[in-house]
């Protein structure tokens, strides 16, 4: 077996012990270093057109990058004394960090990592997060976030709270 200087630029040795072309850059790094190439790769691959970006006059539970839905999909059913409960207050969804965040009636901010635009615009129309939850996020990663400042703002935040879960 070569030694791994004997390796030619842009090719790297597998764990069989064969060398191969370099894959591709990592979208995780292609992102980071130019985020309009993420745009462009969101819009061609997904039909994500633009990311709204939230302020802090807009919002104050979202930092920018993120769409915000508010307020987030409910059926408005009353229990017995006429009040309604509503398990989420509001949404939010970062499609070039692909997360997906619900604020809910306890102010606490749940994350979702992974989660396509297409799962994004069916929230969107769900007539319940609740229902959206179980039935569209089940198995997908989840963490509570501590505020606004753990969210994460770029890809390598969101990476590096991913492996820290």
């Amino acid at each position: 077996m070569a030694a791994d200087d004997e390796i030619p630029e842009g090719y790297y040795r597998a764990s069989n012990g064969r060398i191969y072309p370099n894959k591709r850059q990592s979208l995780l790094d292609r992102f980071t270093e130019d985020p309009e190439q993420a745009q462009k790769y969101l819009a061609n691959s997904y039909g994500v057109s633009s990311v709204t970006t939230a302020t802090s006059e807009r919002d104050p539970d979202f930092p920018e990058g993120y769409e915000i839905l508010d307020p987030a999909p409910t059926r408005n059913i009353a229990d017995v004394h006429g009040n309604t409960r509503n398990r989420a207050q509001k949404a939010a969804y970062n499609p070039v960090l692909m997360v997906l965040v619900i604020k809910m009636r306890d102010n606490s901010l749940i994350v979702y990592r992974g989660v396509m635009p297409d799962k994004w615009d069916t929230f969107k129309k769900a007539e319940s997060t609740n229902d959206f939850i179980e039935y569209e996020l089940h198995g997908y990663p989840w963490s509570k976030a501590a505020s606004k400042g753990a969210l994460p703002q770029s890809p390598r935040q969101s990476f590096e709270s991913g492996t820290n879960d």
